[in-house]
C-alpha cells in the first residue's frame, strides 16, 4: 500500500513528537477531544474513499498502519485515537457491508439435497 495519507501521519508524528512534553503540560479534555475530532474527520474522509472503491484490503491496511505508527504517543490521547479508530472501523465495515454484501456460498450437494427436501416439507431422518 501506499505511504501513510500525509494528513493523518502529520498528525501521528506530531502527537509522537510532543508526548513527552504531556507530562509537563497535560492536554486538556477539550484538546483531546478536539484532536480525536480531528484524526475521525482524516480517517473517516480516507475510508469513504475507500468504500467508493469496494477497496477493503486498502482500507484495512490503512488501519493497521495507522495503528502501527501510534506507538509513542502519550496514553489518553492514544487511547481516544484508538477508540476513534475503533468506531470508525466499525461504520466502515457495516456501510461495506450494506453496499457490497457478501457473495451467498455455494451449497455442497449434501445440503443441496437437505434444502431440496425442506422445500417439499420433507425431512431426512439421521
Amino acid at each position: 500500500m501506499e505511504p501513510l495519507d500525509n494528513e493523518l501521519k502529520v498528525i501521528i508524528d506530531l502527537h509522537t513528537l510532543l508526548s513527552p512534553e504531556y507530562t509537563k503540560c497535560p492536554l486538556t479534555t477539550k484538546d483531546l477531544k478536539f484532536f480525536a475530532y480531528s484524526f475521525a474527520e482524516l480517517l473517516r474522509a480516507r475510508l469513504h474513499q475507500c468504500l467508493e472503491t469496494g477497496e477493503r484490503r486498502k482500507a484495512e491496511s490503512l488501519v493497521s498502519e495507522i495503528q502501527a505508527s501510534m506507538g509513542g504517543i502519550a496514553q489518553p490521547l492514544l487511547d481516544k485515537l484508538r477508540r476513534v479508530i475503533l468506531s470508525e472501523r466499525r461504520l466502515f465495515n457495516r456501510e461495506f457491508y450494506k453496499r457490497y454484501p457478501p457473495r451467498p456460498r455455494e451449497l455442497s450437494p449434501s445440503e443441496a439435497y437437505e434444502k431440496m427436501l425442506r422445500s417439499m416439507g420433507h425431512s431426512r431422518q439421521r
